[in-house]
C-alpha cells in the first residue's frame, strides 16, 4: 500500500514538475523570440552587415521575417545620475517613455512617464495644469534610480545604476516607417518592435503579451500589491487543494492523478512569474477574423486539460471527489 502511495506522489510531482519546466522554458523563449511596441528585441549589426538590405538582415537573425517597419536604430543611451531626483533631471519633460534593457542583447522593457501618462488619462473636465502639478507633488523625492526600479519587476535601483552606467537606458524612440529596400549604413544597435510568428495563417500567432491580472482582463486594473496578493492568494489555494484531493485518489486512478498533475504544474508555473515579475506571459494567439481569444501560455494549456479530464472522469463515474467522499466517511 505504501508502495503505491509513492508511486502516486512520485507520478505528481513528474508530471507537475515537467509542466513547470516547459511552461518557464517557453516563457523566457517569448521573452527571448517575440516583441511588440512596450517590449523590444535588440540586434546588433556589425560591420559585416553594412550593404545588407534590413530585411533580409533580420530574416537572418530571427529565421523569419520581422516588420522592419518597426524596426528603429537605437537612440542614444540616457546618461544622468541614478541619484538626482527625477524631476531634475528634467527626463519627464524630454521622452515621451524609457526602454530599459535586461542586458546588453535585451530585451528592452518599457518604462511609462508618469507626467504624460497622467495628462493622457485625465479626464476633458479636469484642470490639466493640476493634474500635471498632481504627478509632479507624487515625484518630488523620487530619484532616477528608485523612479525605474519600482516599475521594473524583478530589479532594484543597483540594477537600474548598472543600466544607466552601462548604456542600457534609452529614451523611447519614434517608430517611424522606413523606405522598401534599405540598407544597413553602419554597425550598431537597433530596436524590433514587432516580431510575431505565424503558425496558422489567419488562425494561430505566437505573440508577446504580459498579463498583470487573470483571463479575460479579471484585475488588470486594480493596484499591484492588490492584484499580485490575491491572485497569489487564489494560486496558493488551488495549489494546497490539489494536494489535499489527490491524498484521496487511489494510486490505480492515473487519469485523475494525470490531471492533478497538470493543474498543480500550471499553477504553480503562474504563480511563480506573479510573484517574480508582477506578470505572465501570455504567448499564444488565436483569432477568428477581428475576434480574439485572450491569449494564453502552456500553464493555461495544462490547467485546461487538466480540467478536462477530471469532467471526464465525472462523466465516466470515477470522480476523485467521490473517492474522498469515501475515504472522509469510512474515516
Amino acid at each position: 500500500m505504501r508502495d503505491r502511495d509513492a508511486l502516486k506522489w512520485i507520478l505528481l510531482v513528474v508530471i507537475a514538475g515537467g509542466i513547470l519546466a516547459l511552461d518557464l522554458w517557453t516563457k523566457v523563449w517569448a521573452e527571448d523570440a517575440l516583441a511588440n511596441r512596450e517590449h523590444a528585441l535588440v540586434v546588433k549589426l556589425n560591420s559585416d552587415d553594412v550593404g545588407q538590405p534590413l530585411d533580409e538582415v533580420f530574416t537572418e537573425r530571427f529565421g523569419v521575417t520581422v516588420d522592419t517597419a518597426l524596426a528603429v536604430p537605437a537612440p542614444p543611451p540616457i546618461d544622468v545620475d541614478p541619484d538626482a531626483r527625477i524631476l531634475d533631471t528634467k527626463l519627464m519633460d524630454r521622452h515621451v517613455a524609457f526602454l530599459f534593457l535586461e542586458d546588453d542583447d535585451g530585451p528592452a522593457r518599457l518604462v511609462r512617464n508618469d507626467l504624460l501618462e497622467a495628462l493622457r488619462k485625465a479626464k476633458e473636465s479636469e484642470d490639466r495644469n493640476a493634474v500635471r502639478s498632481d504627478a509632479e507633488e507624487a515625484l518630488q523625492s523620487v530619484t532616477v534610480a528608485t523612479y525605474f526600479g519600482d516599475r521594473l519587476p524583478g530589479h532594484g535601483k543597483e540594477d537600474v545604476r548598472t543600466a544607466l552606467s552601462d548604456g542600457r537606458v534609452y529614451p523611447y524612440p519614434l517608430l517611424t516607417g522606413l523606405e522598401e529596400g534599405r540598407k544597413v549604413e553602419a554597425a550598431g544597435t537597433w530596436l524590433v518592435f514587432d516580431r510575431r510568428i505565424t503558425i496558422v495563417p489567419d488562425a494561430m500567432e505566437l505573440i508577446y503579451a504580459e498579463n498583470p491580472g487573470a483571463a479575460w482582463g479579471f484585475m488588470r486594473d486594480a493596484g499591484p500589491g492588490v492584484r499580485r496578493t490575491f491572485l497569489g492568494g487564489v494560486s496558493l489555494l488551488a495549489m494546497f487543494f490539489i494536494l489535499y484531493m489527490v491524498r484521496a485518489v487511489p494510486a490505480r486512478d492515473r487519469i485523475s492523478l494525470v490531471a492533478f498533475g497538470a493543474l498543480l504544474g500550471g499553477a504553480m508555473g503562474n504563480f511563480w512569474e506573479r510573484l517574480v515579475q508582477g506578470y505572465v506571459v501570455d504567448f499564444i494567439d488565436m483569432y477568428v477574423g477581428d475576434s480574439h481569444w485572450p491569449t494564453y501560455n502552456v500553464a493555461d494549456i495544462a490547467i485546461t486539460v487538466g480540467v478536462g479530464l477530471l469532467l471526464l472522469q465525472m462523466l465516466r463515474k470515477k470522480s476523485p471527489f467521490q473517492a474522498m467522499e469515501k475515504s472522509t466517511e469510512a474515516g
